[in-house]
């Protein structure tokens, strides 16, 4: 069978690649609804569903489905006998994804860790940004809390929004513990070396900020120092004026040499 046009659309797998058959297809049991109006087929197994969730939701899907098909031809995606071939994808991996859509419990979207990162891979291929920031959100909820390193290497591969990408980051970066080979090989080297460089960045800020409190406290320190007196050289003694003997002042006396000093000096109290 020649590889679907539209399947090309999606992966961009090479030009030789073609559906290997192995007997007829069948129909999931799950995803196979009657109203349906799109059938795709995944590995060995078809699914019709509504192609309303993929139009909304993917500019990936919504070009894809509107393409015009030969008149020559059945329109790829209406029957089992046209389906609508998915490259690279899981039938279970296809079925966590229409989860999404088709949950019967509304509201109740609990699901292992492995089940969200099969719907991120093919919410983040195809584009299906809302079930992408919602599979972010919902990491946050689970009732088995994942680890800082496996959430950093989640926002790396997907593209995570960027404040839950940050967050992640910051978070382990600022952990005391070094990261261990094993989370090294998790994360890959050029996002182990990110991390590293964020906890130097974080390890320098620490210690200009321990700096800053130790200079505060040795200065503290300093007031019960004595510093040396300091020795000034002498200075010559002021210049004072000689102190005159009190006169009484006798207008009538002879004259004196002190006379007219008195005088003076009366004249001046005076004044």
């Amino acid at each position: 069978m020649a590889t679907n046009s539209l399947a090309l659309s999606l992966d961009k797998p090479s030009s030789s690649s073609t559906i290997e058959e192995d007997g007829e297809p069948k129909r999931n049991e799950k995803y196979y609804i009657p109203s349906g109006d799109v059938v795709f087929r995944v590995e060995k197994e078809l699914f019709r569903v509504h192609r309303h969730f993929f139009v909304r939701e993917s500019p990936l899907f919504r070009d894809m489905l509107s393409l015009p098909s030969p008149s020559d031809k059945a329109v790829e995606g209406t029957s089992d006998k046209t389906p609508i071939y998915l490259p690279q994808v899981t039938s279970s991996g296809f079925e966590h994804f229409l989860w999404v859509f088709y949950n019967p419990k509304y509201a109740d979207y609990d699901a292992p860790l492995d089940t969200w990162t099969a719907i991120l891979q093919l919410a983040h291929r195809w584009q299906f940004a809302e079930v992408h920031a919602f599979v972010f959100r919902a990491l946050e909820k689970l009732s088995n809390p994942i680890s800082l390193v496996t959430r950093v290497r989640l926002a790396v591969a997907y593209d995570a929004p960027p404040d839950w990408h940050a967050r992640v980051l910051a978070e382990l970066g600022a952990r005391p513990e070094p990261l261990t080979p094993a989370e090294g090989l998790e994360l890959g080297l050029e996002t182990t070396i990110v991390v590293a460089a964020l906890r130097e960045r974080i390890r320098d800020g620490n210690r200009e900020m321990r700096g800053g409190r130790h200079g505060r406290r040795d200065r503290s320190r300093s007031r019960s120092y004595s510093p040396p007196p300091i020795v000034l050289a002498p200075q010559p003694e002021p210049y004072m004026l000689p102190v005159v003997p009190p006169m009484e002042y006798a207008p009538h006396a002879p004259h004196s040499p002190y006379t007219e000093d008195v005088r003076l000096i009366f004249t001046f109290e005076l004044l």
